[in-house]
């Protein structure tokens, strides 16, 4: 499960903070993905979140390095359906 939540945060901030992503991530302390899996323990350690009996923390461990994955993807698209136009431009 650690894997899957990596992949899955690591996206969200892409989708969230497009190029800026990976500064944003090291501005609050994030640079590996093991970093994420202690946020999560500790929500599971205060009584937030529920773990199952086969999850540990090592699942977060060495997932994928953060700034290599930001470095080689294009962190922004531009969705066309988004754009607005206006007839005077």
């Amino acid at each position: 499960m650690g894997t899957e939540l990596a992949y899955g945060l690591i996206d969200f901030a892409k989708k969230q903070f497009g190029p800026i992503a990976n500064t944003v991530l090291e501005h609050w302390g994030i640079y590996k993905t093991e970093d994420f899996g202690y946020i999560v323990y500790n929500l599971v350690d205060i009584g937030l979140i529920r773990k199952r009996e086969n999850d540990s923390l090592e699942d977060f461990f060495n997932v994928l390095d953060i700034k290599e994955y930001f470095n080689s993807q294009e962190c922004y698209s531009v969705d066309k359906t988004f754009i607005k136009t206006k007839k005077e431009a």
